[in-house]
């Protein structure tokens, strides 16, 4: 299909485009808002490690390796209840149900990971209640520093400072919508456009090529059958084939026979059955 044909024909069919980039908002925005909007918090905490006699880079591995070591230990049923047992005003009735119920809804709550060769601790908490988001931020932050030689063996040694303590988004950050509709929009385009060129071709009796090839062979061997049928019936008839019907009959078997195995041979070239032997 030429372009100016595609493009012509996209404007006729341009309401069902629309419609279609449409529905696909419409699903993305439902989606969206049949999960809880949750307000989300950031902070960082710096691991430092006093370790005599080592040079700078040994302090810097070892402090990713801790990093990354608190950062899974975040998602762990005892840190879970070390931060329910704080301080801190914490709605307990959040995390309902068994302890498995529990944890789910806890590693949904908060997400940790260790910033790359840095020794630093990324924490991020999402709530619908901006203010539990901030309760939940400050007992992560408080059991990582007051409670962390639970989870290392090297004991005073190792400290745990915050660098930012968190910060309260001013709207909800999940599911996060406008991502959500810039990928439903691109999602219905490309939808819509390939519905557009496939009915396209479907107008104009456009075929994939490899189609095409495939169906043009598919006749020949038909024609090739149909002539040797032919020539069976002349000779049973009594009378004999020339010495050129013959050398052409021997040449359209082996073409059929390559054709049977699969082999492609080049029909455009050589015209049609009735050309070659009655030509």
């Amino acid at each position: 299909m030429e372009p100016r044909d595609f493009l012509r024909l996209l404007k006729s069919k341009k309401q069902i485009v629309t419609v279609i980039v449409l529905a696909a908002l419409v699903i993305s925005l439902g989606f969206s808002f049949s999960q809880s909007l949750k307000y989300g918090t950031s902070s960082r905490l710096l691991v430092i490690q006093n370790i005599s006699g080592a040079d700078a880079y040994t302090v810097s591995k070892s402090n990713e390796f801790v990093s990354s070591l608190f950062a899974e230990v975040t998602s762990s049923s005892s840190f879970f209840k070390l931060v329910l047992d704080s301080e801190y005003d914490i709605n307990k009735e959040y995390f309902a149900g068994n302890l498995q119920k529990q944890i789910k809804t806890w590693q949904k709550t908060v997400e940790a990971k260790n910033i790359k060769d840095s020794g630093l601790i990324s924490v991020s908490v999402y709530h619908p209640n901006p203010e539990q988001a901030k309760q939940i931020a400050l007992a992560v932050n408080h059991v990582l520093m007051t409670k962390n030689i639970n989870y290392q063996g090297v004991g005073e040694s190792l400290t745990i400072a915050v660098v930012d303590q968190p910060i309260v988004s001013n709207y909800p950050v999940k599911p996060n919508i406008i991502v959500n509709l810039i990928l439903a929009l691109v999602f219905g385009l490309v939808i819509g456009l390939a519905y557009v060129y496939l009915l396209g071709l479907s107008k104009l009796g456009v075929e994939p090529e490899y189609i095409v090839n495939h169906t043009a062979q598919d006749n020949y061997l038909v024609e090739l059958e149909k002539e040797k049928q032919r020539t069976q019936e002349t000779v049973q008839a009594g009378i004999a084939p020339s010495q050129l019907d013959s050398n052409l009959a021997e040449v359209k078997e082996s073409e059929a026979t390559e054709l049977r195995e699969g082999r492609e041979i080049d029909i455009e070239d050589r015209g049609s059955i009735n050309n070659v032997f009655n030509g």
